[in-house]
């Protein structure tokens, strides 16, 4: 088989045509802001050989990373995902998925990895389901199909990049990359000029259908083209291309000389800031320095609104879902038994565990605000970039905020108050008498149960001499007390 051209995303187009009259194509803030925050659960399937093993199993610390990247990327615009879970598959076939045998989108000998997962239950259907493979041949990452909610990504590209989950995020919600139809001649390319009066104007109609993205060349694959425009066979310029060849590797400056499809061209207008675009095929940027656009903010809620396949509701959860642990337990009593599984929450938010009051041996419900807080007395505070998962959980004695929840809704709010005061319960214990009053092993043992040993007159009913208590509780704790009783 002749080598391909080796591209990051190999999401499929979907439907090509907008439904009239369900985009508005705005790039205003105040449009952005008219939307209602949204929260979804994202699930992840580690793909294992037939025999269970993987060279680079998938782990609990990559997907908690994995999604704190998408919510520091999409919860600025009222976007939320809730970590849902992982689980496990295996398959020879899918360990590595070879995009050019049909192991993604499916083939004349092959489903599909998509579709082998639905029909053996490897699926969730309130969730998106990232689909994540050791390797993958032909691609890095790709979205089944627009409007859809799952994503196959190989390891590598799920641990080491900062964007390339973001943007499969943004194809399912009806994203395209910002250079679609860069090679297409005229009338179907996307013209250069963003004057809404300019007769040559179709931002809302070519490329993205987005307005406030660039006009822009594929920046990965450019060179390639333009070497077939030259006339070597696909080939020779796939030997002799050069990735990114016209973007500076320090500014992020276009430095190419490409235009549009006009006759006469137009030469491209291209900012630092859209060779950055989270949809584009730019070169790897610092964390987070890729973006989206206020026009793409826009298309994704307007995306999830319509909903085209109905999959995005069915994944949707409750804002209630963010205050719960991902796993783990609240102590019922303290000191709690060791090692306890503490309420751990993801990573991703930043979080202010403050005081409050008053007892509740469980957290308050969430909407439950009849507790106290304190908002000076910050018991524990979390960074959204926290790395050290295991940090992340509920304290005794505060509520949660978290800050990023507060700023979508232009509020504050204190939830989930967890006060715990309980001690431990006593199981039971015994009464240890010295016969000879001194500490030998010449004793007389009595067993006593959770009555008897927390018996207020214990002491006083004893006769005279030396005795040890002990006092077993539930949290494994055995407490001993010394006394020589004289008289009542």
């Amino acid at each position: 088989m002749n080598a391909q051209l080796d591209n990051p995303c190999a999401t499929p187009d979907g439907p090509t045509a907008d439904q009239a009259g369900a985009y508005s194509y705005s790039d205003e803030i105040p449009t952005l802001e008219n939307f209602t925050p949204v929260v979804f659960n994202v699930f992840f399937w580690g793909i294992n050989k037939s025999d269970g093993t993987s060279q680079y199993p998938l782990t609990e610390n990559t997907v908690l990373s994995a999604v704190s990247k998408l919510n520091i990327q999409f919860n600025p615009f009222g976007i939320f995902f809730k970590y849902y879970g992982m689980d496990f598959f295996d398959s020879d076939t899918y360990y590595i998925i070879d995009r050019g045998l049909g192991e993604l989108d499916g083939g004349p000998n092959d489903p599909g990895v998509y579709v082998y997962a639905a029909s053996n239950n490897y699926k969730k259907a309130d969730a998106f389901n990232i689909y994540v493979p050791y390797s993958t041949e032909g691609f890095a990452g790709a979205a089944e199909l627009k409007n859809k909610v799952n994503i196959a990504i190989n390891g590598f590209s799920l641990i080491n990049s900062y964007s390339l989950l973001s943007h499969e995020i943004g194809h399912c919600f009806n994203l395209g990359h910002t250079f679609d139809g860069f090679r297409s001649p005229d009338p179907y390319c996307e013209h250069v000029t963003r004057d809404e009066t300019d007769p040559d104007y179709n931002a809302a109609l070519r490329g993205d259908r987005i307005t406030d993205t660039a006009a822009v060349p594929d920046f990965k694959n450019e060179h390639f083209w333009e070497l077939i425009d030259l006339g070597y066979t696909y080939q020779q310029a796939l030997a002799m291309y050069i990735p990114y060849k016209y973007v500076d590797p320090v500014t992020y400056e276009y430095t190419g000389t490409g235009t549009d499809c006009l006759d006469p061209p137009v030469d491209y207008d291209i900012s630092p800031t859209d060779v950055k675009n989270t949809m584009g095929y730019g070169p790897a940027a610092p964390p987070y320095a890729k973006k989206f656009t206020t026009g793409q903010k826009i298309r994704i809620h307007e995306s999830i609104e319509i909903d085209y396949f109905g999959e995005f509701g069915t994944a949707t959860t409750t804002f209630a879902a963010l205050y719960e642990p991902y796993k783990g337990s609240y102590p019922p009593y303290y000191p709690h038994p060791q090692p306890w599984p503490m309420p751990m929450f993801q990573p991703g938010f930043t979080y202010d565990f403050i005081e409050c009051c008053c007892e509740y041996i469980q957290p308050a419900a969430y909407g439950d605000l009849t507790f106290s807080v304190d908002p000076s007395h910050v018991v524990k505070h979390v960074d959204k970039f926290m790395t050290i998962y295991s940090s992340i959980y509920h304290p005794n004695h505060s509520a949660i905020v978290i800050h990023e929840i507060d700023q979508a809704f232009g509020t504050s709010s204190y939830q989930k108050c967890y006060d715990n005061y309980q001690t431990p319960p006593v199981l039971g214990g015994r009464v240890v008498r010295f016969n000879d009053n001194i500490f030998n092993e010449n004793v007389t043992i009595t067993p006593k149960d959770s009555t008897e040993i927390t018996d207020p007159h214990l002491i006083e009913n004893l006769d005279t001499g030396l005795y040890k208590i002990e006092t077993n509780y539930g949290n494994g704790v055995d407490e001993e007390t010394v006394i020589y009783k004289t008289g009542n």
